[in-house]
């Protein structure tokens, strides 16, 4: 009859000799939010670079793409990326992360990743189509790093 009562505090341990980490990315992977795919996919992102703080970049790319209809699925200011889907032209609901990399001052490097190559240029090229004079890119055209 007691094993119920040293059951709780025997999983509370478990779980705490585990780490959070690992149950924290199981959960955004369930929920569908997890962003470990969409880091891995980095190492194929198309990228460039604008004058502009990444606090800016992320600012700007956050609310035009809220006010253009696409889905913001998770905004990490601290961390400095955007998850977001629902890009028009793609038909499925593909993730793209938006990593924005401080590289000098005033200077910012928007990585654009995800598993699906489509996803990635469509949103690619509605940034490049959406960001102000201002932020003119050192690197106009995304490049593909391999």
């Amino acid at each position: 009859m007691n094993s119920p009562r040293f059951l709780l505090p025997l999983l509370t341990v478990a779980f705490l000799a585990t780490g959070c980490a690992g149950v924290r990315e199981t959960t955004r992977s369930v929920v569908g939010v997890s962003v470990r795919k969409l880091e891995d996919a980095r190492a194929n992102a198309l990228r460039s670079e604008w004058v502009c703080t990444p606090e800016q970049c992320f600012g700007f790319t956050a609310a035009r793409a809220k006010e253009s209809g696409l889905l913001v699925l998770q905004e990490n200011r601290p961390r400095l990326y955007l998850v977001i889907t629902q890009i028009p032209g793609v038909v499925n609901s593909s993730e793209v992360g938006v990593f924005f990399v401080p590289i000098g001052p005033r200077l910012t490097r928007v990585e654009i990743a995800s598993p699906s190559e489509l996803a990635k240029r469509k949103l690619s090229q509605w940034l490049l189509s959406v960001f102000p004079e201002e932020f003119s890119p050192h690197t106009p055209q995304p490049t593909e790093v391999r």
